[in-house]
């Protein structure tokens, strides 16, 4: 198999939010709707909260093509505040969801 970088990087330009699945797809030569869709399946099947961590991980981690790392300020915001908001939401529908078939 041929990869398309040999290392991994985000690309920006090629991105929806940090570039992480396009650059996966770029690295290892593989469409980039396919990645996103198997993260997308990834995401729904780990209940979300794993899959949207190592998406922010690799999203601070990873630099762009220019050698760039994401803002870690807007990243740390993102993890401190965006995900206990996604878990609150999450177990509220929970709990609806369980009043509404139990």
């Amino acid at each position: 198999m041929s990869y398309g970088n040999p290392i991994l990087v985000r690309h920006v330009d090629d991105s929806m939010i940090g570039g992480v699945c396009a650059g996966l797809a770029h690295r290892f030569g593989m469409d980039v709707s396919l990645v996103r869709i198997a993260y997308i399946l990834f995401s729904i099947l780990s209940a979300a909260f794993p899959g949207t961590i190592v998406y922010l991980l690799l999203w601070a981690v990873v630099p762009d093509e220019m050698g760039r790392r994401a803002r870690l300020p807007w990243v740390l915001v993102v993890l401190l505040f965006g995900l206990p908001l996604l878990a609150l939401g999450c177990g509220i529908m929970g709990s609806m969801l369980g009043a509404l078939l139990g």
